[in-house]
């Protein structure tokens, strides 16, 4: 995927230091979330219901690298540290969040105060884009959670089902969004699914020593 400069530019021109202490949820002001415009209610089942279709959208790894880069750098938080960050989609691209726009990506923090980090969205991400396949809950409603205070949404859909503050890993539901994602390698069979989650799996290892890559 070809990612212009302006789009980093642009994101980034309204972004003030204000916007990145170690805290759960962004600052609205500097990240309030952007669509992807090819995903609709009317065809979540040929776009984001259909099985790896996340891997046809995801921006390229060195781009999410330079804006972590430059987002914690333009932060006020003291920890600077890229291994305790993970660049994430505020809505994810599994329910058609924009996967380039800077408004849409934010160092998400592992381990925060309030001990709802990064793997706590995870679980919610896992949760809401199969019940929106399912017709459980609208696209828009479902956007709308990431939208607002997301631990609100977790709280609501997921849960104790894990208490909030464990250390950052590849959980179950991480592991659920890559089956998903790699069930649909063109070479349908378990070996090819398996290889698939194994090169997710080191691609999460490296981005816990500051390379990102994602799953949403």
């Amino acid at each position: 995927m070809k990612i212009s400069a302006l789009i980093l530019a642009a994101g980034l021109s309204s972004f003030s230091a204000a916007a990145l202490a170690q805290s759960s949820v962004p600052d609205p002001t500097k990240t309030p979330g952007a669509l992807n415009p090819e995903v609709t209610q009317e065809n979540i089942q040929s776009t984001i219901c259909v099985p790896g279709w996340t891997r046809t959208v995801r921006p390229e790894m060195a781009y999410t690298q330079r804006l972590k880069r430059i987002q914690i750098a333009m932060s006020d938080s003291d920890d600077r540290d890229m291994r305790d960050y993970e660049e994430d989609h505020l809505i994810p691209l599994s329910l058609g969040g924009s996967p380039d726009d800077p408004r849409n990506l934010w160092p998400e923090p592992w381990r925060p105060a309030d001990g709802m980090g990064a793997d706590r969205k995870d679980e919610l991400e896992a949760v809401l884009p199969r019940m929106v396949c399912k017709g459980e809950i609208g696209l828009a409603d479902a956007q709308q959670v990431f939208r607002g205070d997301w631990r609100e949404g977790w709280k609501r859909y997921v849960g104790g089902n894990g208490a909030p503050g464990r250390r950052a890993g590849f959980s179950m539901p991480r592991m659920l969004a890559a089956i998903h994602e790699c069930s649909g390698d063109a070479q349908a069979n378990l070996a090819g699914m398996l290889a698939c989650g194994m090169r997710l799996r080191n691609q999460h290892r490296h981005q816990n020593d500051g390379n990102d890559a994602g799953l949403r």
